[in-house]
């Protein structure tokens, strides 16, 4: 498994895709401070098991894609990750 950061400064269409049909993209938002009053949680935006997946107008802010191994798959990738217009 594999994450990645990504923080967008204003609003952003984001294209994911990657080159590995045995791993899946996932998109989520994380909030919370991390602490016992304030836990974190996540939400998922969306996900592909074989790309691509298009997120139109996303805000700003931070947001991590999961690459991930679908039904127990290994392996490596190429994840290409596009943020344009709108």
């Amino acid at each position: 498994e594999g994450l990645i950061k990504l923080t967008l400064t204003t609003m952003k269409d984001i294209t994911l895709s990657d080159t590995n049909a045995g791993l899946d993209l996932h998109l989520v938002q994380l909030t919370g401070a991390g602490c016992s009053a304030d836990p974190v949680t996540y939400t998922a935006l969306g996900h592909t098991i074989n790309g691509p997946i298009f997120f139109d107008n996303r805000p700003a802010g931070t947001y991590y894609i999961i690459v991930d191994g679908f039904n127990g798959a290994v392996g490596s990738t190429t994840v290409t990750i596009t943020a344009a217009g709108p």
